[in-house]
């Protein structure tokens, strides 16, 4: 499972109304589905990858399930601070469907949360491992909103200056709590702000700014934590305008170019290039695929596949992994064809059957059909005999006419058992 999520801005600018538990597994299920949320509707991961992910070493799974359904419940406000530049507001349930299935979480995102969710222009990455540290559901959604205007390229990031009733909306505060600002800043402002500057890779300071005798707006400044060298790397850019110079070395997410190097083996001149020329999104994307397709046996060079899975794009519809899929499709549809096909010919083989049983039976001479109808009454449960009496006994009715063949082939079983026996 990934080790951090890419997240839209404006998926980290909601109204805050999950606990810790769902806002941390959110992140989880969507690091998960995020190189496949183009392509498929409904994601899965096994539910102990999950907890493993989480750190969540309880056998109770129900509160798991719990949290589940709160985030299948939940209703978020999309782009709560604007981030993004565009007056967008939208709400939308943070799951559209989920369940668990021998050991399997099986989920899905609304259509519109899928298209915001993938390829975003403005990002930040949240680090699993590290979203585990908090105890407190406030610093961690703080956490994430200052993550995403951290610019690691920079001694000092700030945040445009939140009212005070924005910053209560994201936090997802009712209007009856907190309602004293002093109370507010002793028992959520400052608590969260000191639990990042010891858990996190940030440290941040407030200052306020008053309207009239009250204080009515907030900005963060935001610093690297020195205490902790964590590395996990937060950034804004626009797709398709990273450039980094090969001399200098000076490249913005040495996240990605480590990964390059250590995990796919690809050669550091390979890799810068791979940077100067394709779009971030396109890199972390496709290294997805390849991971998918080397699991699966499907790599014989894992470094020269990679290199051609960015270039060429695996994302679409090169990717062996979506060929894969593609085939599996084809190869299910021919089967429910050859199905389709094999309930034909045994219906028509049925019926024919049928007809030729009941042509049989009416070249007996009367008195033989009487007493074949009479014995097919008695082997009738009494409610149906009724109905069939009332129907005149009608055997070419179509209520009947099934059972009464059924029935004629039994009795010319047992006929022919008793000829062998004699």
């Amino acid at each position: 499972m990934r080790k951090e999520v890419i997240k839209h801005s404006a998926a980290i600018q909601i109204s805050n109304n999950c606990t810790l538990l769902q806002r941390r597994l959110y992140n989880v299920l969507l690091a998960h589905a995020y190189s496949m949320l183009p392509y498929e509707e409904t994601h899965s991961a096994p539910v102990d990858d999950i907890c493993t992910t989480l750190g969540y070493e309880s056998k109770n799974t129900g509160y798991l399930k719990d949290s589940l359904l709160g985030l299948l419940t939940t209703y978020v406000q999309w782009n709560v601070l604007g981030k993004d530049g565009h007056e967008d507001w939208k709400a939308s349930n943070l799951l559209a469907e989920v369940g668990i299935t021998n050991g399997v979480c099986n989920y899905s995102f609304s259509p519109f949360l899928r298209k915001k969710l993938y390829n975003p222009e403005v990002y930040a990455k949240i680090s699993l491992s590290l979203q585990n540290e908090f105890g407190s559901k406030h610093a961690l959604a703080l956490y994430e909103l200052l993550k995403d205007y951290f610019d690691i390229r920079k001694a000092i990031s700030r945040t445009p200056y939140f009212t005070v009733t924005e910053f209560r909306t994201f936090l997802g505060l009712a209007e009856t709590e907190y309602k004293d600002f002093k109370i507010l800043s002793r028992d959520i402002i400052k608590k969260a702000i000191k639990e990042i500057n010891k858990v996190s890779d940030l440290y941040i300071e407030v200052q306020f700014r008053r309207i009239g005798r009250s204080i009515g707006k907030m900005q963060f400044i935001i610093r690297r934590n020195s205490d902790n060298c964590l590395k996990v790397e937060a950034i804004e850019i626009k797709p398709k305008q990273l450039r980094l110079p090969e001399t200098t070395l000076n490249i913005a997410n040495q996240d990605l170019l480590k990964t390059l190097l250590d995990e796919f083996g690809i050669t550091l001149n390979v890799a810068v290039k791979l940077l100067e020329n394709y779009d971030e999104f396109q890199i972390v994307e496709n290294l997805e695929v390849v991971r998918q397709a080397h699991k699966k046996g499907q790599v014989s060079s894992l470094s020269g596949y990679t290199v051609k899975a960015i270039k060429d794009d695996y994302r679409l519809n090169n990717s062996p992994v979506l060929k894969e899929k593609e085939e599996k499709k084809k190869r299910r549809k021919l089967a429910e064809e050859l199905k389709e096909k094999e309930e034909k010919k045994r219906l028509e083989q049925y019926n024919k059957e049928r007809q030729e049983a009941m042509h049989t039976f009416s070249q007996l001479p009367q008195e033989q059909q009487k007493k074949i109808i009479t014995k097919f009454e008695a082997d009738l449960h009494p409610t149906v005999q009724k109905a069939f009496v009332d129907s005149d006994r009608n055997i070419s009715s179509p209520v009947y006419s099934g059972t009464f063949f059924e029935f004629l082939k039994k009795t010319q079983r047992t006929v022919g058992k008793r000829k062998e026996s004699v």
